[in-house]
């Protein structure tokens, strides 16, 4: 495990290695196979690992990342800590923002890409700080969703309202919403969510 969890917390080195190990995983790392041109795929590589390593330090310092009380969060130098809602949410976010990122610009060119992947991982701070504590939830339910499904390198999957519930179910401890129709209809009528109908099933992904 590259993190340990102590109350409410996950704590992690702030390296490359272990950024990469937690944050570009599966879809990320499909998105980035899918780049063709090595050097290109190189440096938007460093270029997102360097740019997760600003964003998670500034996500640490949210006040809703917080303890109770007067306190802050104090961590040892080159070490992350999050409460552990707000790391689960980065951690399905972002390869699924960077994928989204790629996909929507195709092949696109080098400058192209590393904008787009800086942008991606910027957007998931962006959605941390717009949302409370249960459309967070709804979120991370739609993302458990789809992190769910077997990853393909050109689809950025969806997911339908039955497998949001089920997450819900499979988990009591993530907080839910008291009437999650009308959470996902005020999420998507922010465009926080998106909603897309495939035969007669409504599926949401987030927006990044």
């Amino acid at each position: 495990m590259d993190y340990i969890e102590l109350d409410e917390y996950a704590h992690f080195a702030s390296d490359p290695n272990t950024i990469e190990q937690l944050f570009l995983h599966d879809e990320g790392l499909s998105a980035l196979d899918a780049i063709k041109d090595d050097s290109t795929k190189a440096r938007l590589r460093a270029k997102i690992i360097s740019q997760l390593q600003q964003t998670l330090e500034e996500i640490q310092q949210l006040d809703k990342n917080q303890p109770e009380g007067e306190l802050k969060v104090i961590v040892k130098k080159h070490h992350i800590q999050l409460r552990k809602g707000i790391f689960n949410i980065v951690r399905l976010a972002i390869p699924l923002a960077l994928k989204a990122a790629l996909v929507g610009i195709g092949a696109g060119d080098g400058v192209d890409l590393i904008t787009k992947g800086s942008e991606a991982v910027i957007s998931t701070k962006e959605l941390i700080q717009k949302l409370d504590v249960t459309e967070l939830g709804t979120c991370e339910a739609i993302l458990r969703a789809i992190a769910r499904k077997k990853p393909l390198v050109l689809t950025v999957h969806q997911a339908s309202l039955a497998e949001i519930q089920q997450i819900f179910k499979d988990d009591p401890e993530l907080i839910a919403p008291e009437n999650l129709n009308e959470t996902l209809a005020d999420l998507t009528q922010r465009s926080v969510l998106t909603k897309t109908m495939i035969e007669k099933i409504t599926y949401y992904n987030v927006v990044f």
